[in-house]
């Protein structure tokens, strides 16, 4: 997917990303997934993303960028930064 984020300070980025997951947190709902401008594990605020575009091409499943690693980077708990 691909989409507008703005980030609690205010900046406007656009992101690529590989959707993992969708969490529910107190104050909304986060996206988990595999950021390809940052190339690593990051969460999204629902409430932050516009103009989501879903894209036509797949990615291949590559070790260490799935659920599983970003469970097991995170101890398998909530995910970390829910302030995103």
């Amino acid at each position: 997917v691909t989409f507008a984020y703005r980030s609690e300070a205010q900046a406007a980025t656009r992101r690529r990303v590989r959707p993992l997951a969708l969490t529910a947190f107190s104050d909304g709902w986060l996206l988990v997934g595999w950021c390809l401008l940052r190339d690593d594990f990051r969460l999204f605020r629902l409430d932050r993303m516009s103009d989501l575009q879903v894209r036509p091409d797949r990615f291949a499943d590559e070790p260490g960028r799935d659920l599983a690693a970003y469970n097991a980077l995170r101890g398998g708990g909530m995910p970390a930064g829910l302030a995103g």
